[in-house]
């Protein structure tokens, strides 16, 4: 573990990118391990069409493999590193997020172990002909007075591919109402923005315009689990992230979290995970 590390570095578009996105084609790209970038965050959304070779993703302690034709989306603060690529012929869209549909966000923000994605041929022939226009669009200023809406709308279909078969593999989302899914969509979304401040269920329902009793119905309809669970999942994330990637101490880490209650957080950690934060700590880094 690098020393003095205080966070986890965070990636923004290169100085210089217009139009609020970098587009990048591959071919037959192999890379091993010590020339790919380190652990990182990103602000910004990257999209990742792959039509041949082998990566191997981490994204936030879980493993994913992208085998051959398929499609992976890493969200603005996942904390990731490509580990691998062997053969790889493809594009990568790194996109803004102000520039992605809420819409399509709200499903972004809620396909945890669905990615990465394989859909049909038909689908991923769509996928190719939308990105190599958005090359082109972005690279060749034609018509510059509508340039910017072309480029919006044929980003909107490209980010609409993702979204569509994302929403598709959801087998239950068919049986259940739309408005109890949006509902979670938008805790989930209002959540990964705002816990750090907010920690209370209440809060959310107050944000959401609902009672606390019905939000939790319907987040524990949609996914199984009630608000709280939610709330502690994703401040435990967030913990294990900097435990393992930076050298803050355990009460740095508690203030970056939102407690000042050091021993309060000490517990939760210890409470929900079975070990402390030191020894989870020891654990990653062998």
């Amino acid at each position: 573990m690098k020393k003095n590390v205080k966070s986890i570095p965070v990636f923004q578009l290169p100085e210089g990118t217009t139009n609020g996105l970098e587009v990048m084609q591959f071919l037959d790209f192999t890379s091993g391990p010590e020339a790919i970038m380190p652990v990182h965050r990103d602000e910004h959304y990257i999209f990742i069409f792959q039509q041949s070779g082998t990566s191997v993703f981490e994204v936030d302690f879980k493993s994913m493999i992208l085998e051959g034709a398929g499609l992976m989306l890493v969200r603005s603060g996942q904390v990731h590193q490509v580990q691998n690529c062997s053969g790889i012929t493809g594009w990568i869209l790194a996109l803004d997020k102000t520039l992605i549909d809420d819409k399509f966000r709200l499903i972004f923000e809620n396909c945890e172990g669905m990615l990465p994605l394989y859909p049909e041929k038909e689908c991923l022939q769509l996928v190719e002909k939308t990105i190599q226009l958005i090359s082109e669009v972005h690279h060749n200023k034609l018509h510059a007075r509508f340039h910017r809406d072309s480029l919006s709308l044929l980003v909107k279909a490209y980010t609409g591919f993702f979204a569509g078969t994302i929403e598709s593999s959801l087998v239950q989302t068919a049986s259940k109402p739309s408005r109890p899914v949006s509902i979670s969509n938008a805790f989930k979304l209002a959540l990964s923005r705002d816990f750090r401040e907010v920690k209370q269920p209440a809060a959310y329902a107050r944000a959401l315009c609902l009672s606390l009793s019905y939000l939790n119905e319907v987040v524990k309809q949609v996914t199984g689990f009630p608000v709280s669970y939610w709330i502690k999942d994703i401040i435990l994330l967030e913990a294990k992230r900097l435990l393992c990637y930076t050298d803050l101490n355990i009460n740095q880490i508690a203030d970056e979290l939102g407690y000042t209650d050091y021993a309060y957080f000490n517990r939760l950690f210890s409470r929900n995970t079975g070990t402390s934060p030191l020894e989870f700590r020891r654990k990653y880094h062998g």
